[in-house]
């Protein structure tokens, strides 16, 4: 037994090196094989494709061009085309307007007012949106600055206007009535997602004028009496906006929508849609725009609703993925939206308990969906090799528990994937990539002629090379790659203008300590022309935030990826007497927090030349705004505060 037992180990042992060993065209060979053997269990009326973004090789493709039911992946082209449309930092706004006259003497305001609709899914009360989506304007904020203008009695009532959209309640699905699967009745002037109490044990009969009766309560709770009762009511063409106040950002709307897939959010947001250029938002409207968008992007869609409630929403998985690379393809932001949106496999939202042992785990962000016998699963991952892969699983005529189970096999094989790299993470550095990340530096200078003359391994992990122009040394360019196999660079200051040599100006810690900077084109001014291309290393998406903090001399940096890793942070310096030199805070790998937003750190003590610290951000839409405070240095006990926003 034990002499079997060495025998099928050794086998094994072998059958792995075998598998690092193969080379990138064996290795899709065997994924592709892989994914077939998994499709087999999805039955005939399922298709899948999968495709390297990096490369443009289609590694898997079965029944890929045959249209099947969408489900809740119909999501992901009403995502893109409002993105497209508005940009993720949109907002929807919900108003009080009135034609009314005010008399600033008395408090007096004469008319009706309007509480005028935006399209907003997330307004409410303050209660219900702490409870439910943690952030979003709600009605007391509406009522506060009413009351901050001066009025303390309103000569009219309060009037609900959803006219931004239909007043159909419902999709096509249910004949526009109501449907269990949205939860509550559409509307442009949602409050408290259609609930008529926060338990949920309710539903509004007519939103417009709930919302009415809502502000009429909020205003007398704020000393502003109103005469009429709460009705419903369009606003008129020459009202005054007398408040104000504006939802989260699309791109926060979307996370909310997709990360749970929120049914109700998404036939707003389709409404939303249809109304960009003033006309009634209605489902038809929407579906048609979003399927003209699709169309321009390459990816042919047939819809009839938003949220893909209907059966009728199809696409084949070729065309699935055809928008996701388009997607990948346009404006970063809109990109990084989307994709910060979706479900992340083991971590969040309704992938959270599923893939949560595996390669897709964190890897891998998808958009589910879900129906009578109808199970689809679409997206992107960041495979082990460092290549983007799209994919799009759509599985019609199947039990939803056993296609859970067949894609999960096959977005961990994905996962896996090393891609035209090796099938291991590169932990160590090539000369020839250090001298391409070094020649790009010495190319960022305009008409300079500056060119690398010499470079040294100083680790196996890190080589810096020497600057020069016209044989005289300009700086001294450190790459090093880290453990998780993202290239780190950082410049310093030649110790004289010759030799221009690595013996004579390289130094392994050199003055001021080593910032190490993730490489991405924030790292160059002239990105689009000297960044490095076909590095043998992995390169996601990277965000680099800049700012300035509360002391003047002083700017931030902070670098992070589409994952919510934090690649580093920089830019705390403090007085000479305590440190010497601009010190740096070493962040690299940890994990932002509540869905990407929060990033809390600390140093308990001094170590290494650099400080004991506490640091505390939080993201909201492109910026960041926090705190830096040193922990025991008696020189300097000010707190730092800092904001930096998306280069």
């Amino acid at each position: 037994m034990l002499v079997l037992l060495v025998r099928r180990l050794a086998t094994l042992s072998l059958l792995a090196a075998l598998v690092l060993a193969l080379p990138g065209t064996a290795l899709a060979r065997s994924l592709r094989a892989s994914l077939g053997i998994s499709m087999r269990g999805a039955g005939s009326h399922s298709g899948a494709y999968v495709r390297d973004a990096t490369t443009g090789k289609v590694l898997f493709s079965q029944r890929s061009t045959v249209p099947r039911i969408l489900a809740s992946n119909t999501k992901l082209f009403t995502s893109s085309a409002i993105l497209a449309k508005l940009g993720p930092d949109a907002t929807f706004p919900t108003e009080i307007e009135s034609d009314g006259t005010n008399d600033p003497t008395t408090g007096v305001f004469t008319g009706d007012i309007y509480l005028r609709g935006g399209g907003d899914p997330t307004f409410g009360t303050s209660a219900f949106i702490k409870r439910f989506w943690g952030t979003g304007a709600s009605i007391e904020d509406l009522a506060d600055e009413l009351g901050a203008t001066g009025i303390t009695r309103i000569n009219g009532r309060v009037l609900g206007d959803e006219s931004r959209f239909d007043s159909l309640r419902g999709i096509p699905d249910s004949h526009y009535g109501f449907d269990r699967d949205l939860g509550a009745a559409l509307s442009a002037l949602t409050f408290d997602r259609g609930l008529a109490n926060i338990r949920g044990t309710a539903l509004q009969s007519n939103p417009p004028l709930f919302a009415a009766q809502q502000l009429t309560s909020a205003l007398k709770g704020r000393h502003v009496r109103v005469t009429g009762k709460p009705s419903v009511g369009i606003t008129p063409s020459d009202a005054q906006v007398l408040s104000s106040v504006q939802s989260p950002p699309l791109s926060t709307i979307l996370t909310l929508q997709n990360k749970e897939s929120d049914n109700f959010f998404a036939e707003t947001l389709l409404k939303d849609l249809a109304s960009v250029n003033g006309a009634q938002g209605t489902t038809a409207r929407g579906a048609r725009a979003a399927v003209a968008f699709a169309r321009r992007l390459g990816a042919r869609v047939r819809m009839v609703d938003g949220s893909g409630l209907d059966r009728r929403d199809q696409a084949a998985p070729k065309e699935v993925v055809d928008l996701l690379d388009a997607m990948r393809r346009r404006d970063p932001d809109e990109w990084g939206a989307l994709l910060d949106s979706l479900p992340i496999a083991g971590r969040d939202g309704t992938l959270v308990d599923r893939m949560r042992h595996g390669a897709a785990r964190g890897r891998c962000h998808a958009k589910t969906g879900t129906l009578s016998d109808v199970s689809t699963l679409s997206g992107y991952c960041f495979a082990r090799g460092g290549d983007v892969i799209e994919f799009s699983l759509l599985m019609n005529r199947v039990n939803v528990f056993s296609a859970h189970r067949v894609q999960d096999r096959m977005v961990n094989a994905i996962a896996a994937y090393s891609g035209s790299a090796s099938a291991t993470k590169k932990t160590t550095l090539d000369m020839g990539s250090a001298r391409k990340v070094s020649n790009a530096f010495a190319s960022d200078c305009g008409a300079c002629t500056a060119a690398v003359t010499d470079c040294s391994q100083l680790s196996p992990q890190r080589v810096d090379c020497v600057v020069a122009e016209n044989d005289t040394c300009s700086d001294v360019v450190a790459t090093r790659v880290f453990n998780n196999g993202y290239l780190y660079t950082f410049i310093y200051r030649c110790k004289s203008d010759t030799p221009a040599t690595a013996a004579a100006q390289i130094q392994v810690d050199p003055p001021g300590g080593k910032p190490w900077q993730p490489l991405s084109p924030a790292s160059f001014e002239f990105a689009s022309d000297v960044f490095p291309k076909q590095l043998p290393y992995p390169r996601y998406p990277v965000r680099h935030y800049r700012g300035v903090t509360s002391q003047k001399h002083n700017h931030v940096d902070i670098w992070t990826d589409r994952k919510h890793e934090v690649l580093g942070v920089s830019g705390a310096s403090f007085d000479a007497s305590c440190f010497h030199g601009l010190q740096f805070v070493d962040l690299g790998g940890r994990k932002l927090s509540h869905r990407g937003t929060l990033l809390n750190a600390k140093r308990a003590t001094a170590k290494g030349g650099r400080p004991a610290f506490r640091l505390h951000a939080t993201l909201s839409g492109k910026r960041w705004h926090g705190s830096f405070r040193l922990q025991h240095l008696s020189c300097l006990k000010k707190t730092i505060t800092f904001s930096a926003k998306l280069v």
